[in-house]
């Protein structure tokens, strides 16, 4: 299906599933909740055939609604600032909160900004990793406000230490510059919301409005949401497999495509060229060179020619601790291994042969003084040589065997 037709089919089926989600909230019955706004936003889920593993185009899309539901009175904002002082006695200071009175101060002489009007709470980087330390704190802090700003030299810290909290597009931090005047940035935030394509994902969820809309303004919201997320969807519109509207724990199915997933095509990004650099390596024997990309990917090659090169080999001097090793060496050392138990094994032949060569010599001189006394009775030592030449014959055979196995299975390389 064609962009246009997915669009007209979403903004006919979009309305009628808003209006009846409207009627079915005038007739539930219950208590009245303690946070009523909380329940009645209205989300658009759309689901794709086949999800992306690279970023391709946008990530994060801000679009203006003509219609929001958040002002300043309905909506709590949350300022992460950076610190005045960083030193060691502000980090155990018992006054908290004395750098974000602070900052309250400048904001108010400088861009006019006012805590409880323009925002809620400011809180310094100390200030943040000392209140909110457990997992729980975060989730509750991201939970505490609707829309959060984070300076943008704090970033990746914050990030990192609200982890799943702030990957949500409920709370998705919007980044600014606390040296210039973000008055206008706080100003754009209650009209705007988030479409959010992560990469490895399955849907991605958007925020339309409040149930306490007028069912005009949602419309209008809906159809901006629409026109935007079909234009930067990952994959094009033929990568949509259904869509759903969400209100009140209810989801209603507004369209569906059967389509198959291998019709999908990612236009992937082209990857970076990695420089390389060639040089001389005082560890490398004469006419050899070494080769570093960029990525750590190092090779050796040819003066001469400038050709790769595989070093070391086999016959080369190299040790297991070795960034540089053979592409085999973990077969050489099993080589080594089993050579190391034939040298054993032909040790032990030896030994048994001459244990042999013993015994016959004292069988000779037995013989010779049987022949010289002339006695029929045999001698008991006799018997026992007999004995263990026969154990000692059994032991050779059986170490034959043995290395006949060893020789016969060789690892190929």
């Amino acid at each position: 299906m064609a962009n246009d037709e997915i669009a007209s089919e979403l903004k006919t089926q979009i309305p009628l599933a808003l209006r009846a989600l409207q009627e079915f909230d005038g007739q539930k019955c219950e208590k009245l909740p303690l946070f009523p706004d909380m329940k009645k936003n209205v989300l658009l889920t759309v689901k794709y055939k086949k999800p992306f593993f690279k970023t391709t185009g946008k990530q994060c899309i801000f679009v203006t609604l003509p219609y929001p539901d958040r002002n300043p009175s309905n909506s709590s904002v949350c300022l992460i600032l950076p610190d005045f002082d960083r030193s060691k006695k502000a980090l155990v200071d018992p006054d908290v909160d004395k750098q974000a009175r602070e900052w309250e101060e400048r904001l108010r002489k400088k861009y006019g900004l006012i805590a409880g009007v323009n925002y809620t709470k400011i809180l310094t980087f100390i200030q943040f990793k000392r209140e909110y330390t457990d997992v729980k704190d975060r989730a509750r802090l991201a939970n505490l406000y609707d829309i959060f700003f984070v300076d943008y030299k704090l970033a990746k810290k914050v990030e990192y230490l609200m982890g799943k909290f702030f990957k949500k597009p409920a709370h998705r931090p919007v980044l600014i510059k606390s040296e210039q005047n973000f008055s206008k940035k706080i100003e754009e935030a209650y009209n705007q919301t988030l479409i959010l394509f992560n990469p490895m994902n399955d849907a991605v969820s958007i925020r339309i409005g409040n149930l306490n809309q007028k069912l005009k303004h949602l419309k209008l919201n809906a159809s901006t949401i629409v026109d935007s997320l079909l234009e930067n969807f990952p994959g094009g519109s033929i990568n949509i497999r259904s869509c759903y509207l969400q209100a009140l724990d209810v989801s209603l199915p507004v369209f569906v495509d059967f389509g198959s997933p291998n019709e999908v095509n990612f236009d992937l990004p082209q990857e970076p060229e990695l420089v390389e650099i060639v040089g001389e390596c005082s560890t490398l024997p004469e006419g050899l060179e070494v080769k570093v990309r960029a990525d750590g990917y190092v090779t050796t090659l040819e003066k001469t020619s400038g050709e790769e090169v595989l070093y070391p080999t086999e016959q080369d001097e190299w040790e297991r601790e070795d960034d540089m090793k053979p592409i085999n060496a973990e077969l050489i050392q099993k080589i080594l291994r089993k050579g190391k138990v034939l040298t054993k094994l032909e040790k032990i032949k030896e030994e048994l042969k001459k244990k042999i060569k013993m015994e016959k010599e004292e069988k000779e001189l037995e013989e010779e003084e049987k022949v010289k006394n002339k006695s029929p009775i045999k001698s008991p030592n006799k018997l026992t040589n007999k004995k263990g030449n026969g154990a000692v014959k059994r032991k050779i055979e059986n170490t034959n065997i043995m290395m006949k196995g060893i020789k016969t299975k060789k690892p190929k390389i």
